[in-house]
């Protein structure tokens, strides 16, 4: 520390004087300086530091009161929900867990939150939601977390029962597909309506309080399976609504399918489908609504777009056309011998639909023993 007479001797060399200070001059000025001042200028000083904690406990009080004002009626709830509307929206996405079509949930969010109050802010969501879940006052799906909420090695165990009973050996294409099965049957078995966490297991617990990425919640399923296990989706709380336009968001969608014709009959028919159910403007929901409409042939698909075969049914998605359409090559047309007949059984069993179609590229007997011209 220095004396009083090496600090004023500082002070008349640089042209150090009592002053204002902020938080800002606090953090640029010297250590020498800052001596100075706690001599010279302590007042001043305290008062400069204790700035932030004080700015900040005028923002809490403001945060308390403006959230005491809508709880009370003081102002309309709308234009809290307009705020926040932001942190809701991602909050909500989130956490599929909480089945938002129970009105109960709704009430005790609501409730939570003005006893304490809280701004609907995504942190104060959070934590209303974690009090509120242990205390057992909410419905909650572990089933909507799907494979996330599994418990470790129950997938496992059933494709192990499922490979037993068909007793499976040396076979990728059908364990693959039994692995689905098996990810499905231990979801299925996840319960669809909990209110107690003592029920669960340690790690189950830890997925239902915790929110989900988008990457998790959708990377496992395809488009009927989101709307299927996502009907929460479909009906969304008060306050919480959508940015994009719908046309924007099925724009962006028509890039990944140039096998449909987006003729006016084709939009047409995925706006009455979203007017209807009230859907999310998502890419997932456009594809759902995509998947349920081709299935009710409302639809348009582009004909040449289409390869139909005696076995299996395939898209074009563009590019170079194969090979076998391009150039004429001659082909054995005489019948299959026994060996032949067999190798084309075995890969017709073993190899998938992709698969499938790069063998008749390149070998045109095999595409003509599916098509039927050749015995």
């Amino acid at each position: 520390m220095r004396t009083r007479s090496e600090l004023e001797a500082l002070a008349e060399r640089h042209g150090w004087e009592p002053r204002v200070l902020t938080e800002a001059d606090i953090k640029a000025i010297s250590s020498a300086e800052l001596e100075y001042h706690s001599i010279f200028n302590s007042a001043e000083l305290e008062r400069a530091l204790k700035e932030p904690a004080e700015r900040e406990k005028n923002k809490s009080a403001a945060r308390y009161w403006n959230a005491k004002n809508v709880w009370t009626g003081n102002v309309p709830l709308e234009k809290m929900s307009e705020k926040y509307f932001t942190d809701q929206q991602r909050w909500c996405e989130e956490h599929p867990q909480v089945l938002w079509n129970y009105q109960p949930n709704l009430k005790a969010f609501a409730e939570a939150l003005r006893d304490g109050n809280l701004e609907p802010t995504y942190a104060n969501i959070e934590s209303v939601f974690v009090d509120l879940a242990q205390a057992g006052k909410l419905r909650l799906s572990l089933r909507a977390l799907g494979k996330s909420a599994i418990h470790p090695g129950r997938d496992r165990h059933i494709l192990t029962e499922l490979m037993r009973a068909e007793k499976i050996k040396n076979n990728r294409v059908r364990e693959k597909e039994l692995a689905k099965e098996a990810t499905d049957q231990a979801i299925a078995e996840l319960p669809d309506e909990i209110t107690s966490l003592a029920t669960l297991s340690p790690e189950q617990v830890r997925a239902v309080l915790s929110p989900v990425t988008a990457a998790q919640t959708f990377s496992t399923q395809s488009a009927e399976e989101f709307r299927a296990e996502h009907l929460e989706a479909f009906t969304r709380p008060a306050g919480y609504f959508e940015t994009k336009s719908i046309e924007q968001v099925i724009l962006s969608v028509a890039k990944k399918h140039p096998e449909i014709e987006w003729d006016s009959n084709t939009k047409g028919a995925l706006l009455k489908y979203f007017e209807h159910y009230s859907a999310p403007r998502s890419i997932q929901a456009v594809e759902a609504a995509i998947a349920a409409l081709k299935d009710e042939g409302k639809i348009t698909l582009k004909p040449d777009a289409q390869i139909q075969g005696q076995v299996t049914r395939y898209t074009d998605l563009g590019g170079d056309a194969p090979r076998y359409f391009e150039t004429p090559i001659p082909v054995k047309t005489d019948a299959l011998t026994y060996t032949e007949l067999k190798s084309f059984q075995q890969k017709k069993q073993e190899l998938t639909s992709d698969g499938v179609m790069g063998e008749c590229k390149k070998n045109p007997r095999f595409r003509m023993w599916l098509d039927g011209e050749l015995t």
